[in-house]
């Protein structure tokens, strides 16, 4: 095995007997042991529940997830936390813009922190801290009519949609809250505080809304033209008829 002969060798100092494709060998044999043997820095799940301290390491799920649950809360009682390593170097969200939740009826808070930057688009653009197990949905909120009623949010296999029309080319605020509640929301980098979501319109028209709690991102989209996909379709079917016509 490569790993005897590069202890025999590298034990008994006896370089003068390395060929270079030996040595070569083995030293490609240590370098690939040194994923396994460098310990990944630990996170934790640091909030209002434990002073943000880290007695609550967050489990290794594979891929940078990582996931932990804190128990023992007062079920309806809203906690502030977020994702980090022990200095803080590596965190969730941006600095003092903690995600907020609610406890569920089992005094429980599941988190999951996505620890590589995300490049599909979504936002924040941040390394982002996830919810699951939540007993309460959310609504959006905006100043596109001054903040009078809510968008309505439905679940789509897990994420929140709904649909707003929009003015072309405006600048807009929204936040997203817990259905009725202003004490629970979510903010331009996932957490309770800081600034609203900014997003500037296109074209006029409709604009889908994303809220995927589970990955902490959201997205806002513009919906396709009806007329678009109406003129896309007469074309296919006009291909096939003539077709039809040839053969």
């Amino acid at each position: 095995m490569v790993l005897d002969t590069c202890e025999i060798k590298i034990f008994s100092h006896s370089l003068e007997f390395f060929t270079m494709k030996s040595f070569l060998v083995c030293l490609t044999f240590v370098f690939s042991l040194i994923p396994t043997l460098v310990q990944a820095d630990p996170f934790y799940l640091r909030g209002t529940f434990n002073d943000y301290n880290t007695s609550l390491q967050m489990t290794d799920l594979g891929g940078g997830i990582y996931e932990a649950t804190a128990t023992g809360l007062t079920p309806g009682t809203k906690y502030r936390f977020l994702a980090a390593n022990a200095d803080y170097s590596i965190q969730s969200g941006a600095p003092f813009q903690d995600v907020a939740a609610r406890a569920n009826s089992a005094g429980q808070i599941t988190a999951r922190f996505y620890s590589t930057a995300p490049t599909d688009g979504w936002r924040p653009n941040l390394l982002r801290l996830g919810l699951t197990n939540l007993d309460y949905s959310y609504e959006l909120m905006g100043n596109f009519n001054g903040y009078s009623s809510p968008i309505s949010l439905v679940d789509n296999g897990g994420v929140l949609e709904g649909t707003l029309s929009l003015a072309a080319s405006t600048n807009y605020e929204f936040v997203f809250r817990q259905i009725g509640d202003w004490n629970v929301t979510i903010k331009e980098n996932f957490g309770d505080s800081g600034p609203n979501i900014a997003f500037t319109s296109g074209a006029a028209g409709d604009y889908l809304v994303q809220l995927d709690l589970a990955k902490g991102r959201y997205n806002f989209s513009a919906v396709p033209e009806p007329s678009g996909l109406f003129a896309l379709s007469t074309i296919a079917l006009a291909g096939l008829g003539f077709r039809k016509r040839r053969s």
